[in-house]
């Protein structure tokens, strides 16, 4: 094996895992992997004895940065809620959508025995008809309504994006 397999390899091990006989052998014989290696298990637990090391919680400071911390941790969760309830959202405008008009595609083909659909003529598919376009025409407002900020967004992305390429 060569030396920088050797040291990725000993990189992939955790903490508490024994150094396979390959990484043993090629130490015995390899200066450069074997100072290097140490090099890293020195630097390793000189970082753990820091870890260790009992901080004073009442500075300051570090009230101050641990603050701005959770500040950012909380705006950042709340930009992870509202992108993930607005592709929620979406999805489920999108579903009910599709139901709405697989239900106005297989109406019509519902063979009904005896004195079926067919039995009102014209009147079915007039009435059918008007009571489909006030559906669509009701759920697309809704949508547009509820969703105009969303939509206003990603209509500014895709004008600048348009822009963009046509200037190129």
């Amino acid at each position: 094996m060569s030396c920088n397999k050797i040291i990725n390899t000993y990189l992939t091990l955790d903490n508490n895992e024994s150094i396979p006989l390959t990484i043993k052998a090629h130490l015995l014989y390899c200066k450069h992997c074997k100072v290097t290696i140490s090099k890293m298990e020195h630097t390793t637990k000189e970082q753990h004895h820091y870890i260790q090391q009992q901080i004073n919680i009442n500075d300051p400071m570090i009230d101050s940065i641990m603050q701005k911390i959770y500040q950012m941790k909380h705006q950042e969760n709340q930009t992870i809620h509202k992108t993930k309830s607005k592709r929620n959202s979406i999805l489920t405008w999108v579903t009910t959508g599709l139901l709405i008009l697989s239900g106005f595609v297989t109406i019509p083909l519902i063979k009904i025995e005896r004195g079926g659909l067919s039995n009102f003529g014209n009147k079915f598919n007039i009435s059918f008809a008007l009571l489909c376009a006030t559906t669509l025409i009701a759920f697309a407002a809704i949508f547009i309504l509820k969703n105009i900020t969303y939509l206003t967004k990603k209509l500014d992305t895709f004008q600048r994006t348009y822009k963009n390429l046509s200037l190129k």
